[in-house]
């Protein structure tokens, strides 16, 4: 059994300056979310949909989900494969700031030491779930994928859904 919990609870908080003097924990659940965009929070033995909240504003600064594929979904993929299902930066001011970045590469430390093969993401910056986000600094699509390509370690490459 994989304790995703305690695994992203041992990564320190990304070091930008938006963060400093702010109280953030990571959170696996929705309780106490203001206005959430992003709902259904959880961490269980295949994965997890987590976010950074403020315990003083009560919001969600950025949601990260990934799931680490059981050997029977593994089978019909031929390669032990693991999903960044989300990434979402909810602020504007804390986007290009580095911290998709640094889950990304987070997820990517975490996958090589378990093996995995593939790392799969889609790549979709109109899928229905940003409908209606702030979109000043987010990338468009072609931009999106050009950054995901540049994060890309062939000890565990990508596997871009576009």
């Amino acid at each position: 059994m994989k304790d995703f919990k305690a695994l992203i609870n041992s990564w320190p908080l990304p070091a930008i300056d938006a963060f400093e003097g702010k109280q953030i924990v990571y959170k696996f659940d929705d309780f106490d979310i203001k206005s959430p965009q992003i709902t259904d929070y959880y961490a269980d033995d295949y994965g997890a949909k987590f976010c950074l909240y403020d315990l003083e504003t009560q919001e969600a600064l950025v949601s990260i989900g990934f799931v680490d594929f059981p050997n029977s979904v593994n089978y019909l993929y031929k390669k032990n494969t693991l999903k960044i299902e989300l990434v979402y930066i909810h602020q504007a001011h804390l986007r290009q700031h580095g911290i998709a970045t640094y889950y990304i590469k987070k997820i990517q430390e975490y996958a090589m030491s378990q093996g995995i093969e593939q790392i799969r993401i889609t790549v979709n910056t109109n899928a229905c779930l940003f409908d209606g986000i702030d979109r000043r600094n987010t990338l468009p699509q072609q931009s999106l994928i050009q950054f995901y390509e540049g994060l890309e370690n062939p000890k565990v490459p990508f596997y871009l859904l576009v």
